[in-house]
């Protein structure tokens, strides 16, 4: 009869439009995931950079001070012995 092919139809219609939205859904999901995981990657390289920077620098303020200590007991009357 019409009435059952168009329910038939209707159901047909109904779950490829879910099967559909699903795959849509899974998409945009793993896209916003691919997103986040480069954006994480990002940061921990940057951070990384900036660890480094931060290390080079203290070790350079480091140097100096050794450097002006060393001076300093050098210096004549510098540092008693």
């Amino acid at each position: 009869s019409i009435r059952e092919a168009a329910l038939k139809s209707a159901r047909e219609l109904r779950a490829r439009s879910l099967s559909e939205l699903e795959e849509e859904l899974k998409s945009i999901s793993d896209g916003k995931l691919t997103e986040m995981k480069e954006e994480a990657a990002r940061i921990e390289e940057q951070g990384r950079r900036e660890a480094e920077k931060l290390k080079a620098l203290g070790e350079k303020n480091f140097e100096k001070v050794v450097e002006e200590v060393m001076r300093f007991i050098r210096e004549p009357g510098g540092a008693p012995r």
